[in-house]
């Protein structure tokens, strides 16, 4: 299963990394390096919020191509996410769990039949990750905003 936040659905992503393992594939030296700073910076900032965190990927943002990187979030879900982006990379992290509380929840539900609505605006991440290393795949939708929504009214 794959998602992307852009439009070209992580197809040409130029490298992969995999949360799972924490192998990073297809990158140059200069995108290793990248990679490694943004896995710190959430490491030191997530204490804070990731208060910071957005810097400093602006700041590592200058020293590579603007591209997407697909990011393996577990055996069958794949996540295309723009590299560096100031909110999407600290899933770079491997110990950072993205909404924590709907994970726990989905872990807890994982041997029971059900059907899963995701209303938030986050391109569904967790329609992702609830699918993935399941017995069964579950039905899911998810809902967003339409692209024209004006900035703020969702």
């Amino acid at each position: 299963m794959e998602g992307s936040l852009r439009r070209n659905n992580g197809a040409n992503a130029e490298f992969f990394y995999d949360r799972q393992s924490g192998n990073l594939s297809g990158a140059s030296l200069v995108d290793q390096m990248a990679v490694y700073a943004l896995q710190i910076g959430s490491v030191v900032t997530r204490p804070f919020g990731h208060r910071g965190y957005g810097w400093g990927c602006d700041v590592v943002s200058c020293a590579v191509a603007q591209r997407d990187i697909v990011v393996g979030l577990n055996a069958d879900a794949r996540f295309a996410i723009p590299f560096c982006d100031r909110y999407w990379s600290r899933i770079l992290n491997g110990r950072y769990d993205y909404e924590e509380e709907i994970e726990a929840f989905l872990k807890s539900v994982a041997d029971i039949r059900y059907s899963f609505v995701d209303c938030g605006a986050n391109s569904a991440i967790g329609r992702f990750s609830h699918r993935a290393n399941r017995s069964a795949a579950r039905p899911s939708w998810r809902s967003k905003p339409h692209p024209i929504t004006p900035r703020g009214s969702h």
